[in-house]
């Protein structure tokens, strides 16, 4: 909660939406020469998983120096270091890839913040199959990304 915290003291304009993690949590482990190579973003298609994603965080779970994560339109890398937390947009703006270490196996957990609505907003058409059942006020996936 504390990056966040910071991430919104930095950026005050990313909290003029609702938004909360939905999506469940994806702890990944890379192999010695393994990692997500490509560039990409975190909201690149209309998937119903993507299109709702407003923050995506990151947290490293073990020292990897020379297999952090770089950003292309930042000119940015940031080299994974064990409890270190990233926070940044999920939009083609932040085009991102993982550095393969040819050394050392990398570990990390992803999530996102989702943009939600009230429930009477996500079904403005009660006639139809959409149902707002899905709506959790309550997450089922706290996180306090300062202490992973």
């Amino acid at each position: 909660q504390d990056v966040l915290n910071q991430y919104l003291v930095r950026f005050p304009f990313a909290e003029t939406s609702r938004f909360q993690i939905v999506e469940p949590l994806s702890m990944q482990h890379y192999p010695i020469g393994g990692g997500f190579k490509q560039w990409h973003t975190e909201r690149s298609n209309s998937l119903p998983g993507n299109i709702y994603r407003h923050l995506v965080f990151m947290t490293y779970l073990n020292d990897v120096p020379d297999g952090g994560t770089e950003w292309y339109h930042q000119q940015r890398y940031v080299p994974a270091q064990r409890g270190y937390t990233v926070i940044w947009p999920a939009d083609w703006t932040f085009h991102h890839r993982g550095r393969v270490s040819e050394t050392k196996e990398k570990m990390i957990i992803t999530g996102w913040f989702n943009f939600v609505e009230p429930p009477e907003l996500l079904n403005p058409y009660p006639e139809s199959k959409m149902s707002p059942d899905s709506f959790n006020p309550n997450p089922v996936f706290p996180l306090d990304v300062a202490t992973v």
